[in-house]
């Protein structure tokens, strides 16, 4: 079951009456196809808004990632940026996702210790909060 980017893009631009045509084509291709696309849509948004499915927790977990990186990112110097990024998982990410898990927790706990070590930086990348040890 895919959802192809054309048809996103088509839900957007198309009026209902475009749609509507589309729906109700003669031509049994188009037809079966509009009728598919939107078949594929509903079912990949419910899958979305089920937050027991895999998808949501690995959408949720992705969304968590990048809100610390960016965090840690623009902070000026990497103390700030671990400052910042334990302030957040202390104070608002069990407000902002209650549904999360000790799994899922326990992941985004070792995530974050990934970002804050400057990990999966990619080569050249600014490495100017890397702090070196003799």
């Amino acid at each position: 079951m895919t959802v192809d980017a054309k048809f996103v893009d088509d839900l957007r631009e198309l009026s209902h009456e475009e749609l509507s045509e589309r729906l109700n084509s003669e031509d049994t291709e188009v037809r079966v196809k509009a009728a598919a696309d939107i078949k594929c849509m509903v079912a990949l948004l419910t899958n979305l808004l089920n937050s027991t499915s895999a998808f949501h927790k690995e959408l949720r977990r992705l969304l968590i990632g990048s809100k610390m990186k960016s965090m840690f990112d623009g902070s000026t110097d990497e103390r700030e940026g671990r400052n910042r990024v334990n302030q957040f998982l202390r104070r608002r990410l069990n407000s902002m996702y209650p549904g999360l898990s000790h799994e899922e927790r326990a992941e985004i706990d070792k995530m974050s210790q990934v970002i804050m070590e400057g990990k999966g930086e990619e080569e050249g990348e600014d490495r100017a909060k890397r702090v070196y040890r003799v």
